[in-house]
């Protein structure tokens, strides 16, 4: 594979989608960010495991949490603000605390969206989830981006 220049965004919906060809165990929540974080690629090709979860994340975490019990593997995508201080107490409850496999990803972790006035900076949340067992990545090109998909 010839690396190049493109959207973190546009590589992690290509190695979800190659991921999901070769395991059917793989399903994808999104909360109604699928066109921004580009898991809409996914859905395209397997409609039947993507589940948009509407503007609701706390939501989206407890049901990655439901289908990571059932042995799915998850992927949950939204925005870093709302994936880290919105579902704290989802994270630490039913996804920490019981220690499932639930891999939750959030774009835009440093983002200012100027045409909103909005500035998401996920470092800001991470001291919420001090003693969690939670392992936390920041892929910053594209070969260790798909080395975290495909970690399992």
């Amino acid at each position: 594979m010839k690396w190049m220049y493109t959207s973190q965004r546009k590589e992690y919906a290509n190695a979800l989608t190659e991921v999901g060809k070769e395991r059917t165990d793989v399903v994808v929540l999104d909360a109604d960010l699928s066109s921004s974080t580009r898991t809409a690629e996914f859905a395209k090709n397997f409609p039947e495991r993507f589940f948009n979860c509407g503007i609701a994340e706390q939501n989206m975490i407890g049901t990655a949490a439901g289908l990571a019990a059932a042995g799915k593997t998850v992927f949950a995508s939204t925005f870093a603000a709302f994936a880290t201080g919105r579902c704290w107490d989802q994270i630490r409850q039913a996804v920490a605390y019981s220690n499932l496999d639930v891999k939750i990803v959030a774009t835009h972790a440093f983002a200012y969206l100027d045409y909103h006035n909005i500035c998401f900076l996920l470092a800001f949340y991470l001291p919420l989830y001090p003693d969690y067992p939670l392992i936390f990545f920041y892929p910053f090109e594209l070969h260790s981006l798909y080395q975290i998909i495909r970690f399992d």
